[in-house]
């Protein structure tokens, strides 16, 4: 299967300007001018990122100078004064230098996110096909540059304080500085979750089962019943496609246990098992909110708004969550991190569910998702994985299950 194209799950920060009416054929023109535009917006900010990194330390350098120039005029006759005042000059460029390069920073996410939301949109006019470089994400790691420049310069800026108090044989003045530094980082706190806020919430949900096959997978997003099953699904209140679509494999074993209706058979689970046990999925990278509905709907829960799943900030530092509201899949695994975003993957806490093979169509569904996922596997590789999983192991003939995956 060919992964859908990258879509931001929320409308930009800066909302848009009104989209050309649907029965407008230059609207796909539209979306790709806009991208394209927003792209070389994004790079333009870039460069300019660069350039204010040489130019903060070239300002440290500057006043560094003029003052030991200052210095060697005025000699020590007003050495305190001299001090004092370049002490104000490098804690207001410090100021300065990081208030510019936040706003930088709050225009590359802009750009990059309402990049997204363009790409996205043209993406959906093309029904899904890869039609030019502009729907690739521009995947900028917002705050690797902005930390590490924040950081670095602080300590510029505390060592030439240092430096010049020495020379001015004023160590009362340097430790009194010394000890107002660390109040800066309240500000700069505030002033990264203020950039944070900025961006989507967003988590990796880790398929193993039926959500392999991404059909499947956006009946639980867009609402609908999939092929082969008979339970109609809402779908999320956000219906926007994931941004990303990537293979993972996770390692925990593969089983199928319990009867459901909808599926008339088994379903799949996972759980721990020896070192060298290995579930093949696909992550999709979708809001915290969505992940949330998705949850509700594998819990034959209504869509209402209800939060069965923890906030993103436990997800971020807690491996693993039960969810006592949920009716079989109970149990939350976070089982890693990509690009800052939580991989998280849900299971069943009833160990009482008796293992029993899955449907035709269940199966089907999986093999399917496979085969779209695992592009380069064969109908052996995949048969010989489904019939180690406990539930099929047994209980369904090798041959049936290769003959099931052929015709899927």
């Amino acid at each position: 299967m060919s992964s859908p194209a990258p879509q931001n799950p929320q409308t930009p920060p800066a909302a848009p300007p009104p989209d050309p009416a649907p029965s407008d054929p230059s609207r796909n023109e539209y979306y790709k001018s806009r991208a394209e535009e927003l792209r070389a917006r994004y790079e333009s900010m870039r460069t300019l990122e660069w350039q204010m990194l040489l130019q903060t330390y070239a300002g440290y350098a500057g006043i560094a100078v003029a003052f030991q120039k200052a210095d060697a005029q005025l000699r020590s006759h007003h050495a305190w004064l001299l001090f004092a005042a370049e002490t104000m000059a490098i804690l207001i460029f410090f100021a300065a230098m990081h208030y510019l390069y936040h706003r930088i920073q709050e225009r590359l996410i802009t750009f990059d996110i309402s990049y997204e939301y363009y790409a996205g949109k043209r993406r959906d006019q093309a029904n899904g096909e890869d039609a030019g470089p502009y729907w690739h994400q521009v995947k900028h790691p917002y705050f690797w540059t902005y930390d590490t420049q924040t950081l670095i310069s602080a300590l510029c800026a505390l060592c030439l304080i240092g430096w010049e108090g020495i020379f001015a044989a004023r160590m009362w003045i340097v430790l009194i500085v010394c000890l107002l530094m660390p109040c800066l980082a309240v500000p700069l706190w505030i002033a990264r979750k203020r950039l944070r806020r900025l961006l989507p919430n967003l988590i990796w949900y880790a398929s193993y089962g039926s959500n392999l096959a991404c059909k499947r997978f956006l009946c639980y997003i867009k609402g609908g019943t999939p092929p082969g099953s008979t339970h109609e699904n809402p779908g999320c209140r956000d219906k926007s496609k994931p941004l990303t679509i990537r293979p993972i494999p996770l390692r925990f074993e593969l089983f199928f246990a319990g009867h459901f209706e909808g599926w008339n058979g088994a379903a799949a689970f996972i759980r721990r098992g020896a070192a060298s046990a290995r579930t093949f999925g696909r992550m999709y990278l979708i809001t915290d909110e969505q992940f949330n509905d998705i949850v509700l709907q594998e819990n034959n829960r209504e869509v209402d708004g209800a939060r069965i799943v923890p906030d993103l900030d436990r997800l971020r530092h807690q491996e693993e969550h039960h969810m006592a509201d949920a009716a079989v899949y109970s149990r939350l695994l976070v089982i890693g991190h990509q690009d800052g975003h939580p991989i998280v993957t849900f299971t069943t806490c009833d160990e009482s569910l008796p293992a029993a093979p899955p449907g035709a169509s269940y199966l089907s569904m999986i093999a399917a998702g496979l085969q779209e996922t695992y592009p380069s596997w064969s109908v052996r590789q995949i048969a010989d994985y489904l019939s180690r999983a406990e539930g099929i192991r047994g209980a369904m003939d090798w041959q049936e299950v290769s003959d099931l995956i052929a015709t899927s």
